[in-house]
């Protein structure tokens, strides 16, 4: 923890209106300053997020609390584990970064689709993976649900591992604080080059930075040629966009799973999705989306 941190407050510290940064070395370090401050603090990493509130009129906390020295939330590698070899990006990694690395280049073309088309450069230089996530509405979260990416967070005293949508369930369901976990790193199942199922993404809306896309939707799939048909098979698709946190919508892979394609299923398949998906959007972003 900066030593500096650590010093007692001054009067002018205890302002409502004055901010204190904390800038703790350890993930353990800046858990526990959350919980000293509780809702009073909020963490921060590249800061985008916190600027998108200010625009918004939300006020800046009496605490926030720095990543940006945390190591462990830095990078990306390839480790192994029992369930196989996996890409683990740190939380802190900007979206810039993800942009520069090779392997994410050569095996994740589709994450780095979604990655370019998270608002503008100088955003992509400050915001961080682990930022875009932790938004709850973020460009890439798509992406991440059909890839079947895996968190890592820190809780407590300890650091748990689950899939990306089950973090996203528990984090934005009711009553839920999304600063209650501190999201450390995600991670992205290898897949060899010559591997890789169909995959698309699509983002429709203005791309300037702190604008939120109207619907962004991300689909991977395989076609099955044996029986000579071309059936699909392992369908994950998901949609965010506008108010509303990313989700899979099920009903919709159910309706594509084992599935012959034939032109008449696009016309189904837009239907499902303007039913399971769209009941969340406004009848303005209905219009848009239609027109499209």
């Amino acid at each position: 923890m900066d030593k500096r941190s650590e010093e007692p407050l001054t009067e002018h510290q205890t302002d409502p209106f004055y901010t204190i940064v904390w800038t703790p070395a350890k993930v353990a370090e800046a858990w526990k300053k959350k919980i000293q401050y509780k809702e009073d603090a909020l963490f921060i990493a590249g800061g985008t997020f916190i600027q998108l509130q200010r625009e918004k009129g939300t006020p800046l906390p009496k605490h926030m609390i720095s990543l940006e020295k945390i190591k462990e939330m830095k990078g990306i590698t390839k480790e192994e584990s029992e369930e196989g070899t996996f890409l683990k990006i740190g939380a802190l990694t900007t979206l810039a970064g993800c942009l520069r690395d090779d392997d994410l280049k050569e095996h994740y073309p589709f994450f780095i689709e979604a990655v370019k088309n998270v608002a503008a450069p100088a955003v992509r230089s400050r915001g961080t993976i682990g930022g875009n996530i932790s938004y709850g509405k973020g460009d890439i979260i798509p992406a991440l649900l059909v890839l079947q990416a895996k968190v890592t967070y820190f809780n407590e005293a300890e650091y748990i591992t689950e899939p990306i949508e089950e973090y996203m369930d528990a984090i934005y369901g009711k009553d839920q604080d999304p600063t209650s976990r501190l999201l450390v790193s995600v991670s992205l199942p290898f897949e060899e080059a010559q591997n890789k199922p169909f995959r698309f993404y699509k983002k429709v809306g203005r791309r300037e930075a702190f604008t939120a896309s109207m619907l962004t939707v991300a689909c991977s799939g395989e076609l099955d040629s044996k029986d000579g048909m071309g059936t699909l098979k392992n369908i994950r698709l998901a949609c965010g966009g506008g108010d509303h946190h990313p989700e899979r919508l099920a009903g919709c892979e159910k309706l594509l799973e084992d599935t012959v394609y034939h032109p008449l299923l696009m016309k189904d398949l837009y239907d499902g999705v303007m039913e399971e998906f769209s009941q969340c959007q406004t009848l303005f972003h209905r219009h848009l989306i239609k027109r499209k």
